[in-house]
């Protein structure tokens, strides 16, 4: 059973009566809580009442750990290690707190100038840092990115070689935006077109936001009213995959670049639930 969810981040605990009655409504089963810094933990009472009010409907909950400063592929050990300090200390905390998570969600990134010339030095360290984490938790999924090493698809095909039992978001729209240049596109799902086998084999979590295209930049984590997610696409795509258990719209603007709620996007949630319902 795939289930369908949506993501929050802490300054969305001042509306979570509201978000609370829209995933009722909308029938959202699932909430991705997005950690953008450890520096949100340190006060944790945001996050206990997402705990407590999605519980109390049993909404599952994942976590998207913090990605900005954090490099789990750089080649360099000091920056890796540390990074991978910031991520345990993530899991210790939410242990603490008794957080019943499904997974959590790592980027694998790293900015030193080596990883475009030698990719798998990089790769090599993302290897090193998920076995060292998963002395901590087996709940860890490693996220496409895009722009950066070491999340671009072929990154992530070496990486699955290197690790066998690796856990694999997926972002559409990071793909979509990495090779949007070599592929005419008519929705976000056609994406998965690109995606070898390999990788979809080992896909648990496929993320879903749109692109808006403002003053020649790319803007994702948006609704789907300049790029179309194409729902009967990606369900006929994700139904022979039984190792896809979630479907998550990061969508965090709506398209008035106010904070986005599941009824800005109420077309695409309630159309993938239907299909849903055949599997």
């Amino acid at each position: 059973m795939i289930k369908l969810g949506y993501s929050v981040w802490k300054k969305d605990v001042s509306r979570i009566e509201e978000l609370t009655s829209e995933f009722i409504e909308q029938g959202l089963d699932h909430v991705e809580i997005d950690i953008d810094s450890i520096l949100d933990l340190d006060d944790n009472t945001w996050i206990m009442r997402f705990k407590d009010v999605f519980s109390s409907y049993n909404i599952s909950i994942g976590v998207h750990a913090p990605w900005r400063e954090i490099h789990l592929a750089s080649p360099l050990d000091d920056i890796r290690e540390a990074s991978e300090k910031i991520i345990i200390k993530i899991l210790e905390i939410l242990d603490k707190l008794d957080i019943d998570y499904d997974y959590i969600i790592i980027h694998p990134s790293s900015e030193q100038p080596i990883c475009s010339e030698n990719s798998i030095k990089c790769i090599e360290s993302l290897k090193r840092s998920v076995e060292n984490i998963r002395r901590y938790t087996d709940n860890i999924v490693v996220e496409s990115i895009q722009g950066r090493c070491c999340g671009k698809l072929d990154h992530i095909e070496i990486l699955i070689d290197l690790v066998s039992d690796t856990k694999i978001c997926l972002d559409l729209a990071h793909i979509y935006v990495e090779y949007k240049k070599l592929k005419n596109y008519k929705n976000l799902a056609d994406v998965l077109n690109i995606v070898s086998e390999k990788i979809l084999r080992k896909t648990f979590l496929i993320h879903l936001h749109g692109v808006y295209h403002e003053n020649s930049k790319d803007k994702v984590h948006r609704d789907f009213d300049q790029t179309p997610l194409g729902e009967e696409d990606l369900f006929l795509k994700i139904s022979g995959l039984n190792n896809v258990r979630y479907l998550v719209f990061e969508v965090f603007y709506n398209r008035s670049g106010r904070d986005s709620k599941p009824s800005d996007i109420e077309k695409e949630i309630k159309r993938l639930r239907e299909l849903l319902r055949h599997l």
